[in-house]
């Protein structure tokens, strides 16, 4: 039986229950306060973002497709009560919103500070979906971009100049603007020093509480760093979200490797 956990973000037209009902048999729907024990003991694959709490609850369960960026939590195995779980991540869906929002924040806090987004010098840490996305509109602004990632053996098109995670502090020494999207996991909690920021940089995370203290921003700030947490990122358009869950449900059906996994080792 599928599983699908509606939130805000994420939620199955009649249409698209049909297809899913068509392909898989038995779909449910539920909001994460309405889930039942038997709903839960009768899944085999949830769609959506479950309570952390509920998933031990589901004994059946073999894959969890995440509707939202990944957290730490989801990452975990504890959390689970096979070790064959698979969780997927949603891919790409967010990289053009998020990226798109990043842009937005950069522009807005700059006019407030005095910065000038063309030609500046943009660090990227961590190069994930949104980060990726982003890549094109800082060329189109005429930015030097550094980018900081756990693998140096591939530098993606639109980075100036890669750098790794130790190398942290140098990345950021010279950088106008700075988005913060590293994944929280073991090595990178608490890596993030803002101190280490120039005065009067542009700062926007859109990385989980840990990688950097919260009392951190107010202290930036009192330094003279223009700073945003979270921008809000539009959601993604829901044909997308609903074209990748169908894609992923053909091969899971298929017995094909899913994509986009979460790693339990790496925590992301």
């Amino acid at each position: 039986m599928i599983l699908a956990v509606c939130d805000e973000t994420f939620s199955l037209s009649p249409a698209q229950w049909q297809t899913l009902s068509d392909k898989a048999g038995e779909v449910t729907c539920l909001s994460a306060g309405a889930l039942t024990p038997a709903a839960l003991a009768s899944a085999e694959i949830i769609l959506g973002m479950p309570p952390l709490e509920s998933l031990l609850g589901a004994p059946f369960l073999r894959w969890l497709q995440l509707t939202s960026p990944c957290r730490r939590a989801y990452a975990q195995p504890e959390h689970y009560v096979s070790p064959a779980v698979r969780v997927t991540k949603p891919g790409g869906c967010y990289g053009v919103p998020g990226a798109e929002a990043v842009l937005e924040t950069f522009l807005r806090l700059s006019r407030g500070g005095g910065q000038e987004l063309h030609g500046a010098t943009v660090a990227l840490l961590g190069l994930g979906a949104v980060s990726t996305a982003l890549l094109p509109l800082l060329g189109a602004f005429g930015c030097t971009v550094r980018g900081v990632r756990r693998n140096l053996l591939d530098k993606p098109r639109g980075i100036d100049e890669l750098y790794a995670l130790r190398d942290l502090p140098e990345a950021l020494a010279r950088a106008d603007f700075v988005l913060c999207a590293l994944p929280l996991t073991r090595e990178t909690a608490g890596v993030l020093d803002l101190s280490r920021m120039k005065r009067g940089a542009v700062f926007c995370s859109l990385s989980e509480p840990g990688v950097f203290a919260p009392s951190a921003l107010t202290a930036a700030a009192e330094a003279g760093l223009l700073c945003a947490a979270a921008p809000d990122c539009l959601p993604p358009r829901e044909d997308r979200m609903f074209a990748l869950i169908a894609e992923q449900l053909d091969r899971y059906l298929a017995g094909k490797a899913l994509s986009d996994m979460v790693d339990f080792v790496k925590g992301y």
